[in-house]
């Protein structure tokens, strides 16, 4: 009996020692967050890693899209390009049936393929999906040919796999064309910092 009494004391008095340690480590972290809380403002800290809080840029011209991150805008692009009602840029409006006899191409890709750029962007007629769409028609002229520009600035494969899986493939394309590499050689070379990335407040990102 004396035994379980001296055990069941030993045991208290490892859990106040456990108490008297964690106590102070608490205590500090505690005071610490409250001095982060009381004297910085909440946007200082974003600014601090570089982000910022407010409206975002993408607003204007993207979407949200849950299986590729975004998508255009229905409308404008900029001065001199367009974007179709389903959201696909240098695109004609098109319907999710393809007609019969009709050749129906997706094109994906980034930039280079939507024809958008920081310094300048291409008109509709200029993009070279378009121009491959335009050549394909004065070669066969007995089919009817049709394309979608699924391509959006910023992408890589990995967006452009969700956009066909989540959207392209039910407009059931004869042909995908694929032009991917700028931005994954890019990324790849910020591999590190991937944890880092997040969507802010505002719906934009890093």
């Amino acid at each position: 009996m004396s035994a379980q009494i001296a055990s069941a004391s030993a045991r208290r008095r490892r859990a106040m020692l456990a108490v008297l340690v964690m106590l102070p480590i608490v205590l500090v972290f505690g005071a610490a967050e409250t001095w982060v809380r009381l004297t910085r403002k909440h946007s200082d800290l974003w600014v601090l890693t570089g982000r910022k809080i407010g409206k975002s840029p993408q607003a204007e011209w993207a979407l949200t899209d849950a299986f590729c991150a975004y998508r255009y805008r229905p409308g404008p692009y900029g001065k001199i390009k367009t974007v179709n009602s389903l959201g696909f840029i240098s695109t004609p409006e098109i319907s999710v049936t393809k007609p019969t006899n009709t050749l129906r191409i997706v094109f994906l890709g980034e930039s280079s393929t939507a024809g958008v750029g920081t310094r300048k962007d291409l008109a509709d007629q200029d993009t070279w999906p378009r121009q491959v769409a335009e050549m394909l028609r004065s070669r066969l002229g007995n089919v009817s040919v049709e394309h979608i520009n699924g391509a959006i600035g910023g992408y890589t494969s990995f967006e452009s796999c969700g956009r066909l899986w989540s959207r392209l493939r039910f407009f059931n394309p004869d042909a995908v064309v694929v032009c991917h590499g700028w931005n994954e050689m890019n990324y790849f070379n910020h591999c590190d910092e991937v944890h880092q990335w997040k969507t802010l407040p505002n719906g934009s990102w890093p």
